[in-house]
């Protein structure tokens, strides 16, 4: 700290009490700026000796909301009477201005709405007793308040474990003693059991099975062809030679009036001399040939567009074709 810091603040060099925090207004920090305030004074009463030095060392650490402006109106107002009065009076006038006026009822409200929940039970009982000063309630003679309180507010674990002992706390200190003794005793067992889970992380661990990744598939060729040593791939299949007339050649056969089989004017395919009768191998052959050309081709060509003239001439070939049938079918039924 520099030389001028200490001439501007002598307080600070002497003084070996924590300063007070800056008081704004609020009521629930009362009590607590009150307590900092007469800690401070009574730490350095070899310079704070007047009740004037007391209350403007006071004023100086008001700042903030509804105090500041109380304490400036109080501050002009005794600077114009020449006179800051005692100490006792202004800590009157400040406690009516701020003090809460219901202290012991709401320090009771405070510990009917203070849980455990993850306060350690040390830490539940420092801000219970702090409540329970606060509120003037008495350990002994308000035992039965205190200990619905107790109950119902602690983690219900902990007090149920109270409860199974042989000799169940019967006095305030029996359940504060009790509490803080199961409760470090739990604390201590989970950071045991902590410790042992970190250990075990610690331990190697199987590496997980991670499989090969598979290889681009080969070209095996053709289905089925699985020993290219022993199996040989199939022959495409052999097209039937085609020996059966067209739409078109049979149109023109027709108006000829030649032959389906030699092509010749003058007998029908049935009376073909060039069909061999010798033997039955023959007849058969024949027939699968006969058979075989009267079947329509499935690769059909479509017919060129003739003129009415050929249509007619077409027509009544046909008609002689048909009569020409029917007289030979009747000739054979007569034979």
């Amino acid at each position: 700290m520099s030389v001028a810091d200490s001439m501007h603040n002598p307080l600070s060099q002497k003084s070996l009490v924590a300063t007070p925090s800056k008081y704004d207004g609020n009521k629930k920090e009362y009590d607590t700026f009150l307590r900092q305030l007469r800690l401070f004074i009574r730490g350095n009463t070899a310079i704070l000796s007047t009740d004037e030095k007391k209350i403007t060392v006071a004023l100086s650490y008001i700042e903030g909301g509804d105090a500041e402006i109380w304490a400036n109106g109080f501050t002009d107002a005794k600077l114009t009477a020449g006179d800051f009065g005692t100490w006792n009076d202004f800590l009157a006038e400040f406690k009516q201005q701020f003090g809460p006026t219901t202290t012991e009822s709401d320090a009771i409200t405070e510990l009917e709405n203070l849980y455990q929940d993850k306060l350690t039970a040390t830490e539940y009982w420092m801000q219970a007793n702090a409540l329970i000063g606060r509120a003037k309630l008495r350990k002994n003679e308000d035992y039965v308040f205190l200990k619905r309180i107790i109950t119902t507010r602690m983690n219900w674990p902990l007090i149920r474990q109270c409860f199974a002992l042989d000799n169940v706390p019967a006095t305030y200190e029996n359940w504060q003693s009790q509490t803080i003794k199961f409760d470090n005793q739990w604390r201590e067992a989970n950071d045991i059991r902590a410790q042992s889970k970190r250990k075990d992380d610690r331990k190697p661990k199987k590496s997980p099975y991670i499989p090969r990744a598979q290889e681009p598939a080969q070209d095996l060729g053709e289905p089925m062809d699985v020993d290219s040593g022993t199996t040989k791939r199939e022959k495409p299949p052999i097209k039937a030679v085609r020996n059966f007339l067209t739409d078109i050649e049979r149109t023109d056969l027709m108006k000829r009036g030649a032959c389906f089989k030699c092509k010749q004017i003058g007998h029908l395919s049935r009376d073909c001399p060039g069909q061999g009768r010798s033997d039955s191998r023959s007849d058969n052959s024949g027939s699968r040939n006969e058979r075989t050309q009267n079947i329509r081709s499935m690769d059909t060509i479509p017919a060129p567009s003739l003129s009415t003239d050929d249509k007619d001439a077409m027509i009544a070939a046909l008609m002689d074709k048909i009569n020409q049938m029917e007289k030979a079918l009747k000739d054979r039924k007569d034979f």
